[in-house]
Order: structure tokens, then sequence, then C-alpha cells
């Protein structure tokens, strides 16, 4: 099987769990691994319909596709369509679940650099829960959510996120 076969039985929802089970997330790696631009871009969109079954998310991080897709997004790839391909498959994969996982692989890394901002890493302990970081706000229930809101728990995270003070604290 090539990735052009692989990817056409992607597309159809009730058999991605079962190729996930039988090993195929590591196949595409495996084939991912030229530099052909449709190869590419099969292997990314294989990987993205896989990334769409419920609860496979942690099994195919697992087993590798967050490497795969960084490299076909920022090395192998040269075409727009490919690497956003990557990016909805990437989004796609991130669970609370996999979360810490995909930070592990690299993730913020490769997202930095694909942005083209340096990544500082603001805490080194590994005594540091992941919520002490991220904060453990909790919406208000039944309030819509705001697209523009940003909320932090402490001022210390406001200044090292955006290197300034909180406007509200002046």
């Amino acid at each position: 099987m090539c990735s052009s076969d692989l990817c056409n039985l992607s597309c159809e929802a009730a058999i991605r769990g079962k190729m996930v089970e039988d090993g195929v997330v590591a196949v595409l790696g495996a084939l991912s691994n030229s530099y052909s631009e449709e190869n590419q871009q099969d292997c990314a969109k294989a990987l993205c319909n896989l990334s769409c079954h419920p609860g496979a998310e942690m099994r195919i991080v697992e087993e590798g596709a967050v490497g795969a897709l960084m490299m076909i997004a920022m090395v192998r790839s040269v075409s727009p369509l490919t690497k956003d391909t990557c990016a909805k498959t990437l989004l796609n994969l991130l669970t609370p679940a996999s979360l810490e996982l995909m930070v592990d692989k690299g993730l913020v890394q490769a997202l930095g650099a694909a942005c083209g901002h340096p990544v500082v890493r603001i805490n080194l302990s590994e005594q540091t829960d992941l919520m002490d970081l991220l904060g453990s706000d909790l919406p208000v229930e039944g309030a819509p959510p705001d697209p523009q809101c940003v909320s932090f728990t402490h001022d210390r995270d406001y200044e090292a996120i955006t290197g300034t003070e909180r406007p509200d604290r002046k």
C-alpha cells in the first residue's frame, strides 16, 4: 500500500479506529520520509482523517504522529495546503490527555519556530503542575465565551508572558 491508498481508506470514518489499532500511524510516519510533495500531502491528510476518530488521539501521538507532522510541515513540504493540514491535525490531537505528551514531543518549540518567535521556558521545575503555568480559571457557567478575553491567574504570569505590567494594575 502507498500513502494515497491509506489516505483514501482513512476517509471512511467507520474504519479509522481499526486503522489506528493496526499501526497505520507508524506506517504513515515512515512513508512521510520522502520528499515527494504529493506523498507528504497524502500522509498529512491521512493523519488528519485518523485524528478525527474520537478517543484515538493519545494512541496517534504515542505512535509518532507529532514528529512526522512537524517534519512534514517544517522541513519537507513547501505547499501551504499541506502545512495547513498538518496544523489542523496537531490541533485535532491536542486534548487534555495528550497535551503533556505533545509538549514533550517538542510541539511548543516547533510552533514557536514555525511562527518565527523564540520560545522561552518560564519554569524548569518538574515539580510544578501544568495548571500552575496555565492557570485554573474556569468559565462562568452559561456565559458566552469571549474570544478576546485572556485570563491570567497571577500578575507574574501576565508579566512573564507579555513582558509588560498588567494594564489594570497600573
